[in-house]
């Protein structure tokens, strides 16, 4: 009892694994955050132009090494590393920001290879691969993962090419195992397009929508042809999240800057002009949030509240759907934005 227990790269967790206890605080967790970096370490991917690793199934080609992984196993690291630090193991936290930062620069190299070898910035599904459908697993990169920025050439490319060969209408279709048109999958396509303003994830949303089951559920990939689910769980849980996630995107997200930032209303659905909206008590990364968009003629007025995690931070506002010019540091206030166009068109984030 007492007695220290190796962790990852070395460092030794102080203590046993804590018994679990009604509130769960970072310092009582951290021996299992240092097991899973460990885990993350010890089964990472040797990188090169075939390299060998995890693999994920529902991308096709189960037993060959896939990107979809090695994102989240770098997300995973700088996750820990960041838990790891809140609960005051800096010695932990460092040397698993190490690994993090080694593990990415891998998979940059591996990036590089790979581009050379299809002569194309677009990330396949794995190393060995060629731009087939699996493609699509990449994107997490950067949504939900964001070690990638929406503008990044190398994210833009898989997403024009899954957009020119592998959609029908506005759906994502999967053919390589899981065939059909992919519910969760589309959603991907449009939280990437969400990312950088692109239009055209509302129009995913749309047919998101109109695939709804009675029950307002999806199953994992609709029949091209017949109305139903034609593969997988008629009830796909991870659908249900990832429209959530996009809707709550739509209405509010963090931003990809080096300061704290957050955009209200990315996109403005042509349906939603001229109608009062209002959001109460959002949760974001920076505290508590809460707006309502009033319109005078064509002019949006938008009023806003943000109850800041840190009261002492500043956290940049902007609006890119209803007004792209504009953006406040205030944590609460007032504004009349510019008129929105007849056709909004394509809305871009203001980030500068």
């Amino acid at each position: 009892m007492g007695q220290q227990r190796p962790g990852p790269l070395g460092v030794r967790a102080a203590g046993p694994h804590p018994r679990p206890q009604r509130a769960v605080r970072c310092a009582d967790v951290h021996p299992y955050i240092v097991d899973g970096a460990r885990w993350i370490r010890d089964n990472r991917s040797e990188f090169g132009p075939l390299h060998s690793g995890w693999s994920a199934e529902h991308l096709g080609e189960k037993d060959k090494p896939h990107y979809w992984d090695d994102f989240w196993g770098v997300a995973g690291l700088r996750a820990a590393a960041e838990l790891l630090g809140a609960a005051d193991q800096h010695d932990a936290a460092e040397q698993v920001t190490r690994a993090a930062d080694s593990f990415w620069a891998d998979m940059k190299a591996s990036l590089g290879l790979v581009a050379q070898r299809l002569e194309s910035e677009a990330i396949p599904a794995g190393p060995r691969r060629r731009l087939d459908a699996g493609a699509i697993g990449s994107l997490v990169a950067c949504d939900p993962l964001h070690l990638l920025a929406g503008d990044d050439p190398r994210i833009m490319a898989t997403l024009d090419v899954i957009r020119d060969r592998f959609m029908l209408g506005d759906a994502f279709f999967q053919a390589i195992s899981h065939t059909g048109l992919g519910t969760y999958l589309t959603l991907q396509v449009a939280t990437v397009e969400l990312a950088v303003g692109d239009r055209r994830a509302l129009t995913r949303l749309d047919w998101l929508l109109a695939s709804a089951t009675p029950t307002f559920t999806w199953p994992e990939a609709i029949h091209p042809r017949l109305p139903g689910g034609c593969m997988g769980d008629g009830h796909h849980g991870w659908a249900a999240a990832d429209f959530l996630s996009l809707v709550r995107h739509l209405l509010v997200r963090e931003l990809d800057t080096p300061d704290p930032a957050l955009a209200l209303c990315t996109l403005l659905p042509e349906a939603w002009k001229g109608r009062g909206l209002e959001v109460h008590d959002a949760p974001t990364h920076f505290g508590k949030l809460s707006y309502a968009v009033r319109w005078h003629g064509e002019r949006p007025a938008l009023l806003w509240e943000l109850e800041p995690h840190d009261p002492g931070a500043t956290v940049r506002v902007t609006a890119p759907g209803l007004d792209p010019t504009w953006s406040t540091s205030e944590p609460r206030g007032d504004a009349l934005l510019a008129p929105v166009p007849a056709d909004s068109g394509l809305a871009t984030e203001a980030t500068g």
